[in-house]
């Protein structure tokens, strides 16, 4: 039997001998998704596998007994920072494929460097025959690029922290890790955050001191350094409330600090003869990622990654040694690199219990939740609790090895305000919730751009990602004209006749607590990332007949109880009151 890769979908096309399929088609998505829980796991025991194997091999990759190849984009595994990962999925089901129909040729008819090579390695490794039909040209990603791209990041962040001002209010021994974005107002003068909604108001009512910590990160929010110190001067003035960015932790000489390792681990993996694709060689399987990961690779080795690890372990560690010793922190969980420097750094210096707080879902493929079982157990790179705000995603937590013990069912702070939409509104006005991936929203505007001619009578809005950047958005008003920018909060989804979502996105999740009338548009090349697996079919659309369909004629559905809610926080409260 012999196996024939395109770059493109094809149209069907049936050989007993043979099988034709496209490396961006609905079809290997299927297969994929078909065998789901089997790749995934590979997945997971690859990756794992591969930084275990390659830690004790650069031992000198350390910053304060901080491991900084489990702070790297390969271990991190998060899709929405690495969409390499899907084709390293899709690899692991040709994998599958060549083994379950006992494929004896591969033949690739694209013109994808990355896959050329990544077919060549496996079917060498296989010894099954592999021919290319097409000239591939070079495709490079010079090691000595990814330094220059760290060393410009390293100046945009040193101008960039230089603005934020530090605050000098007596620390209190309760602390909360965040960012500073999905603010519900930026001009009010009281601190009010969607993600962590009524909490604020209330630890104010029981006059509890708490430390706010929060990343400051350009926005379409808060474009300016100078917006963030005012915002922070203002909401400083409630006496139980210390808010600091977390970025300014980072002094002038910390700064040079980091440079200066970034130099020293440069020049050591510059010269290291282990970066290269056998890094990624394991037991699990005859593929190889070196060449769909070579760019995640080589920026946590060389580039902007590296440097950024760095700067975050500097600046954990002078927060944490300076204030005083914290009963309690509470940070929302996304497992992203800082938050392993952040808790070994806490553990470090003896504070209290540190508490995960699950903001939103867990998606099946958001990678970044996985880890090995005896991983969870390590003390010093785990939190102590685990709320959650689901017992869905309690459920999914369990299943993928999270202690139960640890686990605890709390309201869900981000929508527990959301309350059902009495009724539809016929005002021809359509909202687009945007991605926090500048291609996933581009993707999905394309889309809905092939019929805007049959739904003339209706104004679009475009409600952008928090985080997407006034350059980015521009660009989606120059490309679509037709489109009214707004940043509006969930809770005026209401306002619309019909809500179209990202696939990935969480407002999903916001649409299905109102009882809106709205859907998803997952593309048909992109890892499913659907919020809430169990109801993906119901509200995703599958073409441009059936979006029509959904607008023109609305879709009733009864009250879908997701998350736990209660205005006065009883659980949350008996948590920490026991603590």
């Amino acid at each position: 039997m012999d196996l024939h890769i395109f770059d493109k979908d094809l149209k069907e096309q049936t050989n007993k001998n043979k099988i034709f399929i496209g490396w961006d088609s609905e079809e290997i998505n299927t297969f994929l998704e078909n065998n789901k829980k089997e790749l995934r796991l590979k997945y997971l025991n690859i990756i794992h596998s591969i930084i275990s194997k390659n830690s004790s091999k650069f031992k000198y990759l350390k910053l304060k007994e901080i491991n900084l190849l489990k702070m790297s984009l390969i271990n991190e595994k998060n899709p929405f920072k690495s969409e390499a990962i899907f084709d390293c999925l899709k690899l692991l089901t040709i994998e599958l494929i060549v083994k379950k129909k006992k494929i004896k040729n591969i033949f690739y008819h694209g013109k994808k460097y990355n896959l050329d090579k990544s077919l060549k390695n496996f079917c060498s490794q296989i010894n099954i025959n592999y021919y290319k039909k097409k000239l591939i040209f070079f495709n490079s990603n010079f090691k000595f690029v990814f330094f220059l791209k760290g060393s410009l990041f390293f100046i945009i962040q040193f101008i960039k922290n230089f603005k934020l001002k530090s605050n000098l209010k007596k620390f209190s021994t309760i602390s909360i890790f965040s960012y500073f974005v999905h603010l519900k107002s930026v001009t009010g003068s009281k601190f009010n955050s969607n993600l962590w909604g009524n909490l604020t108001k209330y630890l104010n009512s029981k006059k509890k001191n708490i430390n706010w910590f929060h990343f400051y990160v350009p926005s379409n929010q808060i474009k300016k350094a100078q917006i963030a110190n005012l915002m922070q001067k203002k909401f400083n003035l409630n006496k139980y409330e210390n808010h600091n960015f977390i970025n300014s932790f980072l002094t002038n000489l910390n700064f040079i600090k980091s440079y200066y390792f970034f130099l020293i681990f440069c020049s050591r993996n510059f010269f290291s003869t282990k970066v290269n694709y056998n890094f990624f060689q394991n037991k699990f399987s005859k593929t190889n990622f070196y060449f769909f990961l070579k760019e995640d690779f080589f920026s946590s080795l060389f580039g902007v990654t590296l440097i950024y690890n760095i700067m975050n372990i500097l600046t954990f560690d002078k927060l944490l040694k300076e204030i005083p010793r914290q009963k309690y922190g509470i940070y929302i969980i996304e497992n992203q690199s800082w938050e392993y420097c952040f808790i070994k750094l806490w553990k470090k210096y003896n504070h209290g219990k540190i508490i995960a707080y699950f903001n939103s879902s867990i998606r099946f493929w958001d990678l970044r939740y996985l880890k090995k079982k005896n991983e969870f157990y390590a003390l010093d790179e785990n939190p102590d609790l685990y709320l959650i705000n689901s017992k869905i995603f309690k459920l999914e937590a369990k299943k993928i090895g999270y202690p139960l013990k640890k686990l605890f069912l709390v309201e869900a702070l981000r929508y527990n305000k959301l309350t059902p939409a009495l009724k539809i509104k016929k005002n021809r006005k359509i909202l687009i919730v945007g991605d926090i991936l500048f291609n996933q929203t581009d993707n999905l505007l394309k889309f809905i751009n092939k019929i805007t001619v049959k739904l003339n009578s209706y104004k679009f809005y475009l409600k952008p990602h928090p985080t997407m950047t006034y350059k980015s958005i521009n660009i989606f008003k120059t490309k679509y004209p037709y489109l009214k920018i707004t940043s509006i909060n969930s809770d005026k989804f209401k306002n619309f006749e019909f809500v179209i979502c990202s696939n990935g996105t969480s407002a999903n999740l916001d649409c299905l607590a109102q009882r809106l009338n709205f859907c998803s548009i997952k593309p048909y090349n992109s890892l499913n990332l659907y919020p809430i697996e169990k109801y993906q079919k119901i509200f995703q659309v599958k073409d441009h007949k059936d979006l029509i369909n959904r607008i023109k004629k609305p879709q009733y559905f009864k009250d879908i109880k997701i998350f736990e809610k209660a205005k006065n926080l009883n659980k949350i409260q008996k948590i920490l009151n026991k603590i």
